[in-house]
C-alpha cells in the first residue's frame, strides 16, 4: 500500500495518512480529545450517526453515495469493507490491471477523499452544502488535472475522462 502517490499532492497524501492513523479532527475525535461535548459528534453529512472516520468516508448515507457515483463513472462493482486502508487496497485492485493502472485507480480514490474532507470542512466552516452531482465533477476534475501534470503520456481529451475514464487509462473493462 502506497499512500505517497507521487501525482497526488502532498498535502492529499499526509491527509490519507493521517485518515489511516485515525488523527484528523473529526468529531468523534474532538470529543475524544475534550474539544467538543459526546452531545455534539453528530456527522456533518447530516444522517444523525456519529461520525467516526470509516462512517463519514465510507458508510454516510450523504458521503456514501459518492462512492456509488465513482463505481458507476468507473464501470466496475466492489464490496463496501469496514476498514479504510482495505477500501483503498481493494479499490486499487478492482481488476487485475498493471500497476500504472492500478496507480490511476489510487489517484481517483485519493481524489475522491480529498472531495470529501473539503465538502466537510465548507459545511461546518462556511455553511454551504455541495450537489452530490457537482463533487462528482470535483473528482472528475481534479483527477484529471493530477494525472496530466505528472503522465505526458496520458490521454488528455477531457470529454473521453468524463464519459470513459479507463480507455483514457489505456483499457477497458
Amino acid at each position: 500500500m502506497d499512500i505517497w502517490h507521487k501525482q497526488v499532492p502532498l498535502k492529499v497524501s499526509l491527509l490519507v495518512w493521517c485518515l489511516f492513523q485515525n488523527c484528523l479532527s473529526i468529531k468523534y475525535n474532538l470529543v475524544s480529545w475534550g474539544i467538543l461535548l459526546p452531545i455534539d459528534n453528530r456527522c456533518v453529512g447530516g444522517c444523525g450517526l456519529e461520525e467516526i472516520t470509516t462512517h463519514l468516508f465510507l458508510h454516510c448515507s450523504h458521503f456514501g453515495v459518492i462512492w456509488s457515483l465513482i463505481r458507476q463513472w468507473i464501470g466496475v462493482s466492489l464490496a463496501h469493507p469496514f476498514c479504510l486502508v482495505a477500501h483503498f487496497t481493494q479499490f486499487g485492485h478492482l481488476c487485475d490491471f498493471s500497476k500504472n493502472l492500478r496507480s490511476y485507480l489510487y489517484l481517483i480514490w485519493f481524489a475522491l477523499v480529498w472531495v470529501i474532507w473539503n465538502e466537510m470542512n465548507n459545511r461546518i466552516f462556511n455553511n454551504k452544502v455541495e450537489p452530490m452531482q457537482s463533487l462528482l465533477d470535483k473528482i472528475k476534475l481534479l483527477s484529471l488535472v493530477w494525472l496530466k501534470e505528472g503522465n505526458s503520456t496520458f490521454a488528455l481529451n477531457h470529454h473521453n475522462w468524463w464519459l470513459y475514464p479507463f480507455s483514457c487509462m489505456g483499457t477497458t473493462l
